[in-house]
């Protein structure tokens, strides 16, 4: 599997982010989204990524470039730095499971 596969991983969830959670949203604080509302998109999202890494076995270099693409995704697209660190960290963590057990 490719790097390119990876960084259109990235790509693709940081956009499915902006869809559910726009960064005019994210960056208003008078239009909050509940903690456990932005949990579910996050978790809905993730849950992509974390097929995709079960299917490819992603190792650490892979995941690595992964997380450092969605990073620069969301940067570009205007998140804040704060909410940049979370849903990166969230990502890696759930590709970063056991690929072999299945829920």
């Amino acid at each position: 599997m490719s790097t390119r596969k990876v960084a259109e991983l990235a790509t693709s969830l940081a956009q499915d982010v902006s869809k559910r959670y726009p960064p005019a949203i994210a960056n208003n604080p008078v239009q909050m989204v509940s903690q456990q509302r932005l949990s579910e998109i996050l978790e809905e999202v993730f849950a992509h990524a974390t097929d995709f890494s079960r299917e490819n076995k992603l190792g650490w270099y892979k995941r690595a470039r992964l997380g450092r693409r969605f990073r620069w995704e969301l940067k570009e697209m205007g998140y804040d730095d704060k909410f940049v660190g979370a849903a990166t960290n969230g990502l890696i963590l759930c590709v970063s499971r056991n690929p072999s057990i299945k829920t």
